[in-house]
């Protein structure tokens, strides 16, 4: 069976379908491209990309003003429909396929604003696994404060665990009294090393924050070598770092 009627099968329309195939294949695009990779008018994509996105299977970032729309993981298709997990199961080495065609290359994404600082934190919590952080807490909150609350909490919901590098501030010494709380372990980076970043390091997945430009702006690197590396360095400073 084509994958196009898979996805019809469990409830996407023919264009949405066609639209998140194309996504797939090419990893990041805007609109235009989008719609050129469809073979579909460009006026018969938004449609489906807005819907797309109300489903979870598409994201977008801004980068210079314009948005590019990612298609996210064929797995959570599974989510889509109950009665589509077999078909989808018996299709997902081939839907995943398509989207590692470029697998030998990195994949990096852009984005800007608390919008991209959101994306970048459910990007987190959707990887579903004990991560690494090296954040300044006080540019954090300064920009996005009530989506870095709303992160702690949902990660807590979601019993996920963090070791946390910062510098040392009264923002981040209150956050350390919480830490059992918010099943965390902070440490404080040695005196004379400060930062204006946010980096975390989830899964196969390195997240870069540059707070101190306006907007905001993030890199997100899937990489599996440079996750690895990524980690590496985390140790190596988490040992010189102070717990008190």
């Amino acid at each position: 069976m084509k994958l196009g009627r898979v996805l019809q099968n469990i409830g996407l329309t023919p264009n949405e379908a066609q639209t998140y195939l194309a996504l797939l294949g090419v990893g990041e695009a805007n609109l235009k491209e989008v719609a050129d990779r469809a073979g579909l008018p460009r006026t018969s994509v938004y449609t489906p990309i807005k819907s797309l996105i109300k489903k979870g299977l598409v994201e977008f970032y801004v980068r210079g003003g314009r948005k590019y729309y990612v298609a996210s993981s064929p797995k959570k298709l599974l989510a889509l429909s109950k009665g589509g997990v077999e078909m989808i199961e018996e299709n997902l080495d081939a839907l995943n396929k398509i989207s590692n065609q470029n697998e030998t290359k990195p994949r990096i994404r852009f984005f800007e604003g608390v919008e991209g600082i959101k994306l970048i934190f459910n990007e987190i919590l959707q990887e579903k696994r004990d991560f690494l952080a090296v954040t300044c807490i006080e540019d954090m909150e300064a920009i996005a404060a009530e989506p870095f609350r709303e992160f702690i909490t949902k990660r807590v919901g979601q019993n996920l665990k963090l070791r946390l590098l910062a510098n040392r501030s009264s923002a981040s010494e209150l956050l350390k009294k919480k830490d059992a709380k918010d099943l965390r372990i902070t440490r404080f980076l040695p005196k004379g090393y400060n930062f204006d970043t946010a980096n975390y390091v989830f899964g196969d997945k390195v997240a870069i924050l540059s707070l101190k430009q306006k907007p905001a702006v993030a890199v997100l690197i899937e990489d599996p070598a440079i996750a690895k590396t990524h980690r590496m360095y985390f140790d190596l400073i988490w040992n010189m770092a102070s717990s008190t």
